[in-house]
């Protein structure tokens, strides 16, 4: 009795990884950029917005897209 004696054994333990890792990436990204929209300091983009806050919303632009994109394989798979 082998532990990955069948290939689908194997592509289930890659997707649980694969999403593990995604959504690590998310958490982090998602919590770095709320940090981020919190710091005042900062070079200005324009008179009111500065780099942070920019980036800041693009971090959770991006961990916004990652999410769905694990919720999407998830009820995809199902």
């Amino acid at each position: 009795m082998s532990l990955f004696s069948r290939p689908q054994d194997e592509q289930l333990l890659r997707t649980l990884v694969n999403r593990l890792s995604t959504a690590i990436i998310c958490a982090s990204l998602g919590i770095g950029s709320v940090v981020l929209l919190g710091v005042r300091a900062g070079p200005d983009v324009t008179a009111t917005v500065t780099l942070n806050e920019v980036l800041g919303y693009i971090g959770i632009a991006v961990a916004a897209i990652l999410a769905m994109r694990i919720v999407a394989g998830v009820i995809r798979e199902e």
